[in-house]
Order: structure tokens, then C-alpha cells, then sequence
């Protein structure tokens, strides 16, 4: 982070990223449970809180992009400029998981009950948890090269 910001900017950036952070964490641990626990094995797909975690997803997407990214590019002016092109590819491939975290959120959002007939709701959640590990991965990434 840009070194001559002050001291309470500094910690209002750091409670949006730990507020940010426990969004994702409780986001992946939901999906985790609804996809590879024990309980997971013991419920059927429709009694995973779709419409609820559409919510959840948004918001976490939401943040990431209006709140945490805006503010480590703003802040962040010196270290981003030796680093601007991988920034660059990292912000690319985010928006690519954005892209699939859209259409889920399309697809499901209206959802209160989802069929156990319809076997797309599985192997959509597999493809999303997929995306969504990239992206923390990238997340990371950017984290650590804006020191955020």
C-alpha cells in the first residue's frame, strides 16, 4: 500500500479486506459443505440454500470489485507501477471467474427450491468452485502485490 497514506485510512482499507476475506471464507466454506462433506452425502440438492447463497456470492463479487480492488489500485500508486502488466493479467482472469459467478447467480437467483430432478445444479456448483479456487488464487496474488 502506498506509504504516505495515513495511519487511519490504512486501517479502514485492512477492515474492508478482513471483512472481505471472511465473505469468501464463509462463501467457500457453504459451497465445500454442500459439495464435499459428509452431511453433503446425507441431503439432497434441493435442500442446498440456493437463492441464499446467490446472495452471498453477489455480495462477495461485489465487494471484491467495488470496494477491495478500487482501493489497492488507488492506494497502492508506486508498487502497482513495476507490476502493472501482471496486475493487469490477474484483473483479467478475476473478471473471467466474475463472468461464471454471473451466470450462476442468473441461473439460480430466483430459486427458493431446486428440483432434484435437474442434475445441472451439481455439476454447476463443481464449475464454480473450480472458478472460485482460481480466483482466491489470484486474489491472493493481488493482495500480496499491492501489500494489502
Amino acid at each position: 500500500m502506498n506509504k504516505n497514506i495515513t495511519a487511519a485510512r490504512r486501517k479502514e482499507i485492512e477492515g474492508i479486506i478482513t471483512r472481505w476475506k471472511q465473505q469468501r471464507d464463509s462463501l467457500h466454506g457453504d459451497l465445500e459443505e454442500s459439495l464435499y462433506s459428509d452431511h453433503a452425502l446425507q441431503i439432497d440438492v434441493q435442500d442446498f440454500p440456493i437463492e441464499n447463497f446467490c446472495v452471498s456470492l453477489m455480495d462477495y463479487i461485489s465487494t471484491g470489485h467495488f470496494e477491495v480492488y478500487e482501493t489497492l489500485l488507488h492506494e497502492s500508486t508506486q508498487e502497482l507501477e513495476a507490476n502493472r502488466e501482471l496486475l493487469s493479467e490477474i484483473y483479467q482472469s478475476i473478471e473471467t471467474t466474475t463472468d461464471l459467478a454471473l451466470s450462476f447467480n442468473d441461473k439460480y437467483k430466483d430459486e427458493q427450491v431446486h428440483s432434484s430432478e435437474d442434475a445441472t445444479l451439481p455439476k454447476d456448483l463443481v464449475k464454480l468452485d473450480n472458478a472460485l479456487a482460481i480466483r482466491f488464487a489470484l486474489e491472493d496474488q493481488l493482495l500480496e502485490l499491492t501489500n494489502g
